[in-house]
């Protein structure tokens, strides 16, 4: 087993592709993120290697005939099912969204299929804001732009980490309002850092973690 580390850096994912070709590997798993599996997937094909997403799900990747295979079914059905929650259990119409741009492929795919779920159900995006993860974003800035207006809902496109430092900073604005995230930010890192600022956000998954299933 070879490993390799894109850490999540557009161009360090080609280099790790390419090393691993060159090594004559049978196949490669990964990358983890869509955004990178757009850099290795062109790389994968022309040298025929299969090519194995864990978590990707753009639908950028979907319905083509290549060596690209995937574990888990693209954004437009996680995202439409979220956007059907939040509507039916929890009355959500009008809705603020924050997405990366570091990970672009997901994020605006995600929020491209819940924008078009919600507004088949009547419901609206009152506003978008884009960011790139990194040790500079000025979260509170974020939070005081999400919560004007008084949206239903705040959903948060981005990974764990920076949902946590989002949910501190909206609820320190706006205690009361509902939060949710994209499939992403849906790891024990999310608890962990975000504590009782997490609590009651709607957080799918994509898959049940208490089935007891083979």
């Amino acid at each position: 087993l070879l490993l390799k580390d894109d850490k999540q850096e557009s161009g360090l994912s080609q280099k790790a592709a390419t090393e691993l070709i060159a090594l004559n590997v049978v196949a490669i798993l990964g990358p983890m993120t869509s955004s990178m599996a757009m850099e290795v997937v062109p790389l994968s094909n022309r040298s025929k290697v299969l090519t194995m997403g864990i978590t990707v799900t753009t639908n950028q990747l979907t319905g083509k005939d290549d060596y690209f295979f995937r574990t888990l079914s693209p954004t437009l059905d996680h995202a439409s099912e979220t956007a059907n929650y939040l509507h039916q259990h929890k009355k959500t119409k009008s809705v603020a969204a924050v997405y990366d741009l570091k990970n672009r492929a997901y994020t605006e795919s995600w929020l491209n299929d819940f924008t078009t779920s919600l507004g088949e159900l009547g419901g609206t995006i009152t506003k978008s804001i884009a960011f790139s993860s990194g040790n500079q974003v000025k979260f509170e800035e974020i939070a005081r732009d999400l919560v004007e207006g008084d949206p239903d809902t705040i959903v948060l496109i981005v990974n764990s980490v920076d949902a946590a430092l989002l949910a501190k900073q909206i609820r320190a604005l706006s205690p009361n309002v509902q939060l949710a995230t994209s499939e992403w930010a849906g790891t024990e890192r999310l608890i962990e850092l975000g504590g009782r600022h997490v609590e009651r956000t709607v957080v799918p998954q994509y898959l049940d973690r208490n089935s007891q299933e083979p």
